[in-house]
């Protein structure tokens, strides 16, 4: 298990969000904590930054509509290496798109800039605990053969829908 800080970035009186430090292809990057989030997802400037979008999956065909737009340009990145304290992790699939649609949507004029957003699917799989007392998230890890598999098999039900 490896336990690592996070922090909130408070906007008013009635809202904060959480953030944790991981690094993907030797970046440094913030990390918006989002149990919402169905997808762990990165920009597309971010994306298009790191040694892993060589690899990308295109799903341009496939567009996502969020709240208030249409984002046509979407692709599946599986990172290179993905660090979560010392661990490191390979080929872990993310989204990667523009992010225009969650700047647009806050009104908040101090919104903190955010490049990625730890979603459920990573949040779940590393069995993830948010100790907000203590200002920690703590990462249970399943085996690399484990690893391995679920993210072929994910790979391959990506490619069939594509």
């Amino acid at each position: 298990m490896i336990t690592l800080p996070i922090y909130k970035h408070s906007y008013d009186m009635s809202g904060a969000h959480y953030f944790v430090n991981l690094t993907i292809d030797d970046h440094a990057v913030d990390f918006l904590i989002d149990t919402g989030a169905t997808n762990t997802v990165i920009s597309i400037e971010l994306a298009k930054q790191l040694e892993s979008f060589s690899q990308c999956i295109n799903l341009n065909q496939n567009p996502i509509i969020t709240f208030s737009d249409t984002i046509n340009e979407v692709a599946i990145v599986p990172i290179k290496n993905f660090l979560i304290g010392d661990k490191l992790l390979n080929n872990i699939l993310v989204v990667a798109t523009n992010f225009s649609f969650i700047k647009n949507q806050s009104s908040l004029e101090n919104f903190k800039s955010f490049d990625a957003v730890l979603g459920i699917d990573l949040l779940s799989l590393f069995n993830a605990k948010i100790d907000l007392k203590n200002n920690t998230i703590s990462f249970s890890f399943p085996s690399k053969r484990f690893l391995k598999k679920y993210y072929n098999e994910l790979l391959e039900n990506i490619k069939k829908t594509k």
